[in-house]
């Protein structure tokens, strides 16, 4: 009885740390280019891909990216492929969901940012379909609990400075309602059940800020004297990426208290943080 208990705790202490790994990805700049790598069970790997990575997103094994081409581009079965060319628009942001069937992007008219559509892609029959339009500007889409979270641009010219707020649409009655009310940039969202993540400019810094759902109420979560950025939530807390003196660090936070993650020496300028799913 002794020694299957003791198998059983193995097992389990298995079980948990996988459970518990922290797996992410990032771009990161490696004195000439920006490259796409993968980090599970504290180990980092880069990807190749054909083209350098302007943005991109990872579910699974599955990748698609905007490549420096212009082209959206999908990586699957280890076989990379041109999903949407870039003629007259352009396509950007692209975010997985639908348990990774489905791609909501953003559309740039006619190559412009000043005017854009977030998309979406059905990946079994390469059906697009509208899944917001706004007369301004919509960007970084994100889809939790049939909810489309996006950043949008209410003003540029004429304010004095960006306008750029959190907003959500119901995917089922097409309801959309602004979220944030901060009269300044927040974007890059990440939402969780009752939570919405998102960086927002203060005092010329930008900062982690968490809306509640529920009680529609905004909380700032960090308060560093670098610039806070791609927030993203996993069992634990959150992960972000801090830029301070011209470099780069992926930061976790888990319980208030923070912990900056070893990464290869050589990179030192990071983005487009994501959780791998």
């Amino acid at each position: 009885m002794g020694s299957m208990k003791k198998i059983i705790f193995l097992l389990f202490v298995i079980f948990f740390s996988f459970a518990q790994s922290l797996n992410f990805a990032f771009i990161g700049f490696d004195h000439s280019n920006w490259n796409l790598y993968i980090c599970e069970n504290n180990h980092c790997k880069e990807i190749k891909t054909k083209y350098e990575i302007r943005n991109y997103d990872i579910y699974d094994k599955k990748i698609v990216y905007l490549g420096s081409d212009e082209n959206l581009r999908l990586i699957k079965d280890k076989k990379e492929f041109v999903l949407i060319p870039s003629k007259k628009h352009s396509f950007t942001q692209p975010y997985f969901y639908d348990n990774g069937e489905k791609i909501a992007l953003v559309k740039l008219i006619n190559k412009n940012s000043k005017k854009t559509e977030i998309l979406s892609i059905n990946l079994k029959n390469k059906k697009i379909s509208l899944l917001h339009f706004q007369y301004s500007t919509s960007l970084e889409p994100f889809v939790k609990n049939n909810n489309l979270i996006y950043s949008n641009v209410s003003c540029v010219n004429g304010c004095g400075h960006v306008i750029e707020e959190i907003w959500m649409k119901n995917l089922d009655t097409g309801y959309a309602k602004q979220l944030t009310l901060r009269n300044t940039i927040s974007f890059q969202p990440f939402a969780t059940k009752n939570e919405i993540y998102f960086s927002s400019l203060v005092e010329g810094k930008y900062q982690i800020f968490k809306y509640e759902i529920n009680s529609k109420r905004t909380k700032r979560i960090t308060y560093s004297n670098g610039n806070d950025l791609f927030p993203c939530t996993y069992d634990k807390g959150i992960i972000f990426v801090r830029e301070k003196d011209g470099n780069s660090f992926i930061v976790k936070q888990e319980n208030e208290k923070e912990t900056i993650l070893k990464i290869d020496n050589e990179i030192k300028k990071i983005r487009n943080l994501r959780i791998i799913r």
